[in-house]
């Protein structure tokens, strides 16, 4: 597919998928629970090894020193792996209500689907194994499945460039979960699950003392031979995502931005075989053909060096917090999404303050894994910020791009910076009223946006980015908000207030609001934060068995 096609099938994708006032983006009629997936995958065949379960201690780092990537690294382990993997996207819990029971993870997914799957490629470790391998990830039990061994030259010869005990997370997505339930539009919703993980995976690693950085040279074809799924086809087939880098030492820039995998790891004759046969997540399946066509066109070719030119050109400091004492791993496992808000719950000025400083790109977590050029910008509506006046308030993460915020948004006649805000965050006053109508109204009805402290509206410097980075950057400008959306979920429960993502808004509703035209600026993502009202009928049950109950 020629670029100018592929910019064209992204552009109708999106415009197609928008919901709309006297109509949803196209989707099943009903849920058909018969072909539910299976949110677990396995590989049959390949063996399994267990992985240590550690309960986060009462000695362990707190939040805000791991948010300012200051602790110390650990040495690669078997338990350095189970940790990572148990804080960033094991189960956290079992939830009951009646006669159902589901799991919830360390990761959020939109509906609770969980499209993305994780593959390790990993060195000789004791406890794990005597060879480097590839491993896939099951959370259900919190184990791995080899499926391939490496020959340790092999290893060595490909990981020199970059830091000593690097090893590699791929990241995949099954489509057919999320489209099972929410149709075309599911696509958006894979990608924005896919920012979380890789979040959330930083901030696990970090705790650590260690880094994750994508490894942005490699294409899709690389990382699907990498984690052995370029043989699967249909519905519940996994598709290339993103490479990771793990180590106790950021990769630099320009190694990230040109490591590719060498030959004998792509190259059929050189490559050992794969051990294990996916299974079946679903006895029959509907197709969502317009998600394969927007999934090729958005794939990923090889672009050593061509990223580097684009990274943001302010990184700030990490900034300092507060909460001395909060200890992060406790808060990574009992992170929830909010299904309803209270309405009453309010947040103090200088919380949110340090949560606008959390946004910004920065050389801390997790923005330290991210080398693209920022392209978010969130738009609060304010519902109950204690001592900042009701209204919406935009913060410029990239000041490069203010100029051009400002002309784009031509539905706003007040332009007041607001002053004193931790970080130097640059937060702007776009309008002073009550919006709890609107937030509501504008996200599909939905009372839990108009009942937080705020809800938010992601904006995207849409076409510019895909003109710019090529159309593949449709999944990174998801990607990107599904990080927003992964620190805003953790500042949230740092000061004792719920997150929900959301995902359901009437895209233009917004855009109509704020005086946008055109695709200069998209919203991709919703957000809100407050207090949760609690749900006396749904019980909580370990995650795993021996695990402690909340």
């Amino acid at each position: 597919m020629k670029a100018e096609n592929r910019l064209e099938t992204v552009l109708a994708f999106h415009a197609r998928t928008k919901h709309r006032l006297d109509a949803y983006a196209p989707g099943p009629d009903g849920l058909d629970w018969a072909t539910q997936p299976d949110p677990f995958r396995t590989y049959e065949g390949a063996e399994q090894v267990a992985l240590a379960r550690p309960e986060p201690a009462a000695d362990g780092p707190d939040f805000d020193t791991v948010a300012a990537g200051a602790v110390d690294p650990a040495e690669l382990s078997f338990n350095l792996v189970s940790q990572l993997l148990y804080d960033a996207l094991a189960i956290s819990a079992w939830k009951v209500a009646g006669g159902d029971r589901w799991a919830v993870r360390c990761n959020p997914s939109s509906g609770n689907l969980h499209p993305t799957e994780a593959h390790l490629l990993l060195p000789a470790i004791d406890g794990l194994g005597q060879a480097p391998a590839l491993y896939h990830y099951r959370p259900l039990d919190h184990a791995l499945e080899r499926r391939t061994v490496w020959k340790t030259s092999q290893w060595d010869g490909a990981m020199a460039a970059l830091p000593p005990s690097t090893f590699l997370v791929a990241l995949t997505s099954i489509h057919w979960r999320e489209a099972w339930k929410y149709g075309e539009r599911a696509y958006r919703y894979c990608q924005h699950d896919v920012g979380h993980a890789i979040a959330q995976l930083s901030y696990a690693a970090a705790a650590l003392g260690w880094h994750v950085r994508p490894l942005s040279a490699v294409s899709d074809d690389d990382i699907a031979l990498l984690a052995g799924i370029s043989a699967q086809v249909g519905e519940d087939g996994e598709h290339p995502d993103v490479l990771l880098a793990a180590s106790p030492q950021a990769a630099a820039p320009d190694v990230a931005a040109a490591w590719v995998p060498p030959c004998a790891w792509t190259t059929a004759r050189d490559r050992p075989p794969f051990k294990g046969v996916p299974n079946r997540l679903s006895p029959s399946h509907r197709p969502w053909p317009e998600i394969d066509r927007v999934a090729a066109a958005t794939r990923r070719e090889r672009q050593a060096g061509s990223l580097v030119a684009a990274a943001p050109t302010t990184r700030r400091a990490a900034v300092v917090g507060s909460r001395p004492g909060l200890a992060a791993r406790r808060l990574f496992r009992t992170r929830r999404s909010a299904v309803e808000m209270d309405g009453q719950a309010g947040l103090l000025k200088g919380d949110f303050g340090r949560l606008l400083a959390r946004l910004l790109p920065a050389t801390a977590t997790p923005w330290a894994a991210w080398p693209w050029a920022s392209a978010i910008h969130p738009v609060f509506l304010v519902h109950r910020v204690i001592g900042l006046e009701r209204g919406i308030y935009l913060l410029v993460r990239e000041p490069g791009q203010e100029s051009r915020l400002r002309e784009a948004l031509t539905g706003f006649s007040e332009w007041e910076p607001i002053a004193g805000l931790p970080g130097n965050a640059r937060l702007v006053r776009l309008g002073v009223g009550d919006t709890r109508r609107f937030a509501a109204g504008s996200n599909c009805h939905q009372a839990i946006a108009a009942n937080g402290v705020f809800s938010v509206a992601m904006l995207a410097d849409f076409e510019r980015t895909l003109q710019q980075e090529g159309p593949w950057s449709y999944r990174r400008l998801f990607w990107e908000a599904g990080m927003v959306g992964q620190v805003l979920y953790l500042e949230a429960e740092a000061v004792g207030l719920r997150g929900t993502g959301i995902g359901c808004f009437f895209d233009d509703v917004i855009h109509d609001a704020f005086g946008l035209s055109g695709m200069t600026f998209q919203s991709l993502y919703g957000f809100t934060v407050g207090g949760a009202r609690h749900d006396s009928r749904i019980q909580t049950e370990p995650a795993y068995e021996g695990a402690h109950r909340e």
